[in-house]
């Protein structure tokens, strides 16, 4: 007997961590914007507006944005400015890759990790101001930007990577 009931509390417990699972993977929109929801916390995963200029939101219905996830804007040639605003802490792997249009970024003042590939191919970047936020720089993250001229990297930064 206590066999059953505890494989129904084990059933029970599986239920709710699917669950919750769910909730912080699933999608959510808004406007232009896909995101998730993990701690009362935004991840952006998607921009399907056709705005050249774009400003990250600090917010998504009353969501704070935390994160620009990965692949968020992968392979988009259309956006060429790019504002993240302060209350974001970081930049996914691979988040700007191959924007082929992206010309210029104005990183917020509470990013702390660039990720891996994060701007990748951007071969139209010219300049990159890097905030003392930031403390890491992930592998190959401005790898191909070959108009990039102008660099500015931050007093924080503890690790670049290759």
């Amino acid at each position: 007997m206590e066999t059953i009931k505890g494989r129904r509390r084990l059933a029970l417990l599986a239920t709710f961590v699917i669950a919750c699972g769910y909730q912080s993977l699933s999608g959510e929109t808004f406007a232009d914007w896909t995101y998730t929801v993990t701690d009362n916390q935004a991840t952006i995963t998607g921009y399907s507006g056709d705005d050249t200029e774009v400003i990250i939101p600090a917010e998504l219905d009353g969501i704070a944005v935390v994160k620009v996830g990965d692949e968020a804007f992968k392979d988009n040639s259309s956006v060429t400015n790019v504002t993240i605003p302060d209350s974001v802490t970081s930049i996914g792997n691979d988040a700007f890759n191959s924007c082929t249009g992206l010309t210029s970024v104005t990183i917020g003042n509470s990013v702390t990790t660039i990720g891996d590939y994060a701007f990748y191919g951007c071969f139209r970047l010219l300049s990159i101001t890097i905030p003392d936020s930031v403390t890491s720089i992930g592998v190959y993250a401005f790898d191909g930007c070959t108009s990039l001229n102008n660099v500015t990297i931050g007093n924080s930064v503890e690790t670049i990577g290759q």
